[in-house]
């Protein structure tokens, strides 16, 4: 598993990947290659947040989208933790 840092430097992209009743946002990797962020979202977000520290309570522990908030904007309680926007293609 990646950590905050890794992520930064190594995610190119991010998107939503159309499956049966939404979408799974994934994403791309520098070097080739997707990591699973949220495995079924009911709707296709319009950008996620990277944070330092844990992002997503509902995230398990053992997975990089625990450092996600799949928010338009910034939690105002993550602010200090917050490492970068993407937008989701």
């Amino acid at each position: 598993m990646l950590n905050p840092t890794e992520l930064l430097k190594n995610i190119s992209a991010v998107v939503a990947v159309e499956v049966n009743k939404g979408f799974r946002i994934e994403a791309e990797l520098l070097q080739g290659g997707r990591i699973v962020l949220k495995k079924l979202s009911t709707r296709k977000p319009s950008a996620i947040q990277l944070y330092s520290c844990r992002g997503n309570g509902n995230a398990s522990n053992d997975s990089e989208g625990k450092f996600f908030g799949f928010a338009k904007k910034i939690d105002s309680n993550l602010k200090s933790a917050h490492l970068k926007t993407y937008l989701v293609k």
